[in-house]
């Protein structure tokens, strides 16, 4: 009985001897998992505290707008126009023998077409906006190019797929604010005829951008929301597709 109370007490010491080794372990293996943890998500961690950064500049730079900007900013009419001369009534079968030959974006005839038959003078009226009072229709990207521009004025857009002038417009921001002219391209004729409702201060053309380098004349098929080209041969379901140089060569200047 004394050897088996002595083996009973040894058995208790080892095992209190042990405990603390196994405890130590357990911290260690908790910081190292820790350690993995914090490391892994570090990445996305920065990126949302990015994200919540650039929600906020956007948020204070939109405020900053309403508080500085004048009223009088948003009917201000444009003295911009190119001369046009529209003496021509055979321009949609011209265009269909410049079409057959694949000619160059720059050829003057066709240059010649677009600026007096296609591209449309930018409004001399007021601006007929649904939401005057919002400043930037777009969902902040309009905001994040404008401060990386160091907000310059009098320059020069391009936006293709203009939809209705308004609604998430990329633009607007710059043509009313920063006294910038552009050229706002739409294929649907449907929202092409909204675009001219809201009295753009930008050239406009029904049309929509060539994939080649020569202007070529595609079927428009709207499909719900979702817009659709094909090639078809026939004539009064066709649109003008051009190459955008084609476009720009018309408004250079002026």
């Amino acid at each position: 009985m004394i050897v088996n109370s002595i083996s009973y007490r040894q058995i208790k010491v080892k095992i209190k001897r042990k405990a603390p080794k196994k405890k130590s372990v357990i911290v260690q293996m908790l910081i190292k998992h820790t350690m993995i943890y914090f490391k892994n998500y570090k990445v996305g961690a920065i990126s949302a505290l990015c994200v919540v950064c650039f929600w906020i500049t956007v948020q204070s730079y939109k405020f900053t707008l309403d508080k500085t900007v004048p009223s009088s900013a948003a009917n201000s009419p444009t003295k911009t126009a190119i001369n046009q001369v529209r003496n021509k009534d055979d321009y949609l079968e011209q265009m269909d023998i410049l079409n057959k030959q694949k000619v160059d974006m720059d050829d003057p005839r066709l240059i010649s077409l677009i600026r007096n038959y296609w591209i449309e003078n930018p409004s001399d009226q007021p601006y007929n906006l649904n939401k005057p009072q919002v400043l930037d229709p777009s969902i902040g990207q309009a905001a994040f190019a404008d401060n990386r521009l160091n907000f310059k004025t009098g320059g020069f857009f391009v936006e293709c797929g203009a939809l209705d002038g308004e609604t998430r417009s990329n633009t607007l921001i710059f043509e009313r604010l920063r006294s910038w002219n552009g050229l706002l391209i739409e294929a649907d004729p449907s929202n092409y005829k909204l675009v001219k409702k809201k009295n753009r201060k930008a050239f406009t053309i029904n049309a929509c951008l060539s994939v080649y380098p020569y202007p070529v004349k595609m079927q428009f098929k709207k499909i719900s929301v979702l817009e659709r080209y094909y090639r078809t041969r026939i004539p009064r379901k066709r649109h003008c597709e051009c190459p955008v140089l084609s476009f720009l060569f018309n408004i250079e200047g002026y």
